[in-house]
């Protein structure tokens, strides 16, 4: 595939597809062949506008693309089986975060891309942020950083019905808006001992409350040269409330991360080091396809980012807080990691 452009078939446009096919577009790395939709009047339009075949049949588009690589954006819950079918027919994945609705689903898709010699990552817009690509530089120099903080509130209007049912989703806030979060910390720390988790949701009586996904979650990490981190998120339908933040405390400095803008502190508060960046995730998705395009055109120049297979490591961060919130207990991401008999993540 050196030197030539990638054959890329996106299924699902609702979610995150329209917007990855605009990215994709943009780049001199992809050929758009193929665009799949359960909506059939939105998957015409988009074909049309595109200049590439449209379908509303997932099978009949798995089965009849001659492609490189597929781009997943729709919910598993309505194509696991055509994610699988495409890994079988030796497509490359793109999968949008989460890499899965559970462990056990992310596991196997990693047992059979590794068994079909594909290439699958997860993409994740945060990792090209700017703000947190300068925090995780300057955490190294920071000495002995003791306590992570990060508040998440995040602005949900409106959103499919599926998006509420844990079995369809496979989790809320914690899972579907607060990956990029988990996958910063675990990037950056390694994978936590134990994790606790509290969890909850706005509906009106308990009974509703067990039969949809979590919209407030409270989750504290410990890892194993005591540091711990903290995770405290939310959402929210009030526009212009939606805040992502990080705190790293250190033994003299403080790192910061508050959206875009990005601070280094004395513990005294006094400000060493102070710069905003312009928060823009069209261009992270960019960044994002074209790495993933690169690796695929030159793969011992370009590592994969953001694999699969290194994706357990958070989707077990999230498996032990689920199971936590459960038995409210602290539960352990490692011995989760360890029953899915895969080598080295």
């Amino acid at each position: 595939m050196e030197n030539s452009k990638l054959r890329i078939g996106i299924l699902g446009l609702k979610e995150h597809g329209t917007v990855l096919a605009e990215a994709m577009r943009a780049l001199n790395l992809y050929e758009l062949v193929a665009v799949a939709d359960k909506d059939s009047e939105l998957v015409a339009k988009a074909a049309k506008q595109l200049e590439c075949n449209g379908f509303d049949d997932y099978r009949q588009f798995i089965s009849s693309s001659e492609i490189d690589c597929l781009i997943v954006a729709a919910g598993l819950y309505s194509c696991e089986q055509y994610v699988k079918a495409g890994i079988e027919k030796k497509f490359n994945i793109l999968k949008t975060r989460p890499l899965a609705r559970n462990f056990e689903e992310a596991a196997e898709f990693v047992r059979l891309s590794e068994a079909e010699n594909v290439s699958f990552a997860v993409l994740i817009p945060q990792r090209y942020s700017s703000g947190t690509v300068e925090l995780k530089k300057s955490l190294e120099p920071v000495e002995q950083i003791n306590l992570i903080s990060s508040n998440c509130n995040y602005y949900t209007p409106e959103q499919p019905a599926w998006y509420n049912d844990p079995e369809l989703a496979g989790g809320g806030v914690l899972l579907r808006d607060c990956y990029g979060v988990i996958d910063t910390i675990v990037s950056s720390f390694g994978l936590p001992e134990q994790v606790y988790a509290l969890t909850s949701n706005t509906a009106a009586d308990r009974q509703q409350r067990h039969v949809l996904c979590e919209d407030t979650a409270v989750v504290t990490m410990r890892f194993a040269n005591d540091i711990c981190a903290n995770i405290v998120a939310t959402k929210t339908k009030e526009a212009g409330t939606q805040t992502e933040s990080m705190v790293c405390r250190g033994r003299e400095k403080i790192v910061e991360l508050c959206g875009e803008n990005f601070s280094i502190k004395e513990r005294s508060g006094e400000i060493i080091e102070n710069r905003e960046y312009k928060a823009d995730e069209k261009t992270q998705i960019k960044h994002a396809l074209e790495d993933f395009a690169l690796h695929l055109l030159m793969p011992d120049e370009n590592p994969l980012q953001c694999s699969a297979k290194s994706q357990l490591a958070n989707m077990a961060v999230i498996e032990a807080a689920y199971l936590s919130g459960r038995t409210s207990m602290p539960e352990e991401p490692g011995k989760i990691l360890s029953l899915a008999g895969i080598d080295s993540v």
